[in-house]
């Protein structure tokens, strides 16, 4: 009997190694599982509020009527008058929208400078400044815009700005806009490749 102590006592031990074995199995397992059911969840969760802040994404448009050119100190200026529709289904809080007449080759610098924004640093801005404006869904309002660079024989003007909104929810959304006047008299973007609407971080100005 003493000699069949040590098997005994083995066996024991397999056994608790054995049932240690399995349950570190087990809690793995769950661990496994759990993680899993926590991406997935993630996952839904992710999508769900990507459709929501969708949902919420007022579509600013920008109309442009030509108005007859303004004469000043012997100079022809271009005027327009500008109007901004909420295309979307909810209203949008228009949070800052800056616009201006510049020429072709003053193009570049201009843009750069609405990223941040500012046109009237240039002493470009063609109207005044479009701020705090909520405009409900299928409605608009208008500025005019009138250059402050006088026409000239052979150059082009460009009107250029952006528009900075946000829906309900508070995601924002920048657009700019850099377009020229066709000769039937419609308006055309000059980067139609690229795009021209992006989602900025809320802390932007």
């Amino acid at each position: 009997m003493e000699g069949s102590q040590p098997s005994e006592d083995a066996k024991h031990r397999r056994y608790e190694r054995m049932v240690g074995g399995v349950t570190l199995i087990a809690t793995l397992a769950a661990a496994g599982f759990a993680g899993g059911a926590y991406v997935q969840a993630k996952r839904q969760a992710d999508i769900a509020q990507a459709a929501l802040i969708e949902s919420d994404h007022p579509f600013l448009d920008l109309g442009i009527k030509r108005n007859a050119d303004v004469p000043r100190g012997g100079k022809a200026y271009l005027s327009t008058t500008l109007t901004i529709t909420n295309q979307g289904s909810r209203a949008a809080a228009l949070r800052y929208a800056e616009f201006a007449i510049v020429d072709k080759g003053t193009v570049p610098e201009a843009m750069s400078v609405i990223a941040k924004p500012g046109l009237a640093a240039l002493g470009l801005n063609c109207a005044g400044q479009a701020i705090g404006k909520v405009i409900p869904a299928g409605r608009g309002i208008r500025i005019e815009c009138n250059s402050v660079v006088p026409k000239q024989n052979g150059i082009a003007q460009h009107l250029i700005g952006a528009m900075f909104y946000s829906g309900q929810l508070g995601t924002q959304w920048r657009r700019t806009v850099n377009l020229v006047e066709m000769t039937n008299g419609d308006w055309i973007d000059t980067r139609p490749f690229q795009e021209l609407e992006t989602k900025i971080d809320p802390a932007l100005p």
